[in-house]
């Protein structure tokens, strides 16, 4: 599916991280000078993640508007491939993840935000290679208790990352277009979204129309082993 052979100049880039889970190794940067666009593979999660979580056109989308932009972006082959796709994982009411309430609905209903799901892309990605903390954004990791500044040499791979750099300094609306992203994870009448305020899920009523970004995402395959440099 890739249309081009692509000179490929990979860093591969080792680290441990502390409090917010193991060492996770294998990631990697693929760039090529010729076009303006590159890729960051997670080969742990098997994925690779375009390294703009902030292109043109990706963001303030509604659900259908997020599929459709998918499938734009893969019939012209925008971005190198066609398998382009939104992040998926199993659903976090499903598995193992810290669940916290959120407030209610408007017919009294618990809502819950659910975090550390690492059986996600969006959950491997923010936790585990990005070194990630609970509740925090990506500029603050968990040691023993305390909240550093995070140094994951990982978040250096990626051209954008979201509220990496500018946290604001108050926030109205956690669930925001500006770091909240949709997934594929469809549940009857909603839809499951990431939010990099705090590295959580939360399913929204699809018909409701909120506007969110759609961050690329595939399934790495055999790619994911280091190309060598021609």
């Amino acid at each position: 599916m890739n249309r081009r052979s692509m000179a490929l100049f990979l860093i591969l880039i080792c680290f441990s991280l502390s409090a917010c889970g193991p060492p996770k190794g294998g990631v990697y940067r693929d760039e090529d000078s010729s076009v303006d666009y590159s890729f960051v593979r997670d080969c742990d999660r098997g994925v690779m993640w375009l390294s703009d979580a902030r292109v043109p056109g990706s963001l303030n989308l509604t659900y259908q508007e997020a599929l459709d932009y998918v499938a734009l972006v893969n019939a012209d082959e925008r971005y190198e491939f066609d398998d382009w796709r939104l992040p998926r994982g199993a659903y976090p009411d499903e598995i193992i993840c810290d669940r916290h309430t959120a407030g209610t609905d408007s017919e009294g209903n618990d809502l819950y935000s659910y975090f550390d799901c690492r059986e996600t892309d969006f959950g491997s990605l923010f936790y585990d290679a990005l070194g990630g903390c609970i509740g925090k954004t990506l500029e603050i990791k968990c040691v023993n208790g305390t909240r550093p500044p995070n140094d994951n040499p990982n978040l250096d791979l990626f051209d954008t990352l979201p509220l990496r750099d500018t946290v604001p300094a108050t926030v109205d609306n956690v669930i925001s277009s500006e770091w909240a992203y949709w997934t594929e994870m469809e549940s009857g009448d909603k839809v499951w979204t990431f939010n990099f305020y705090g590295g959580s899920f939360g399913d929204i009523i699809i018909e409701a129309g909120g506007q969110y970004g759609a961050w690329l995402v595939r399934d790495a395959g055999d790619g994911c082993a280091p190309t060598p440099t021609p």
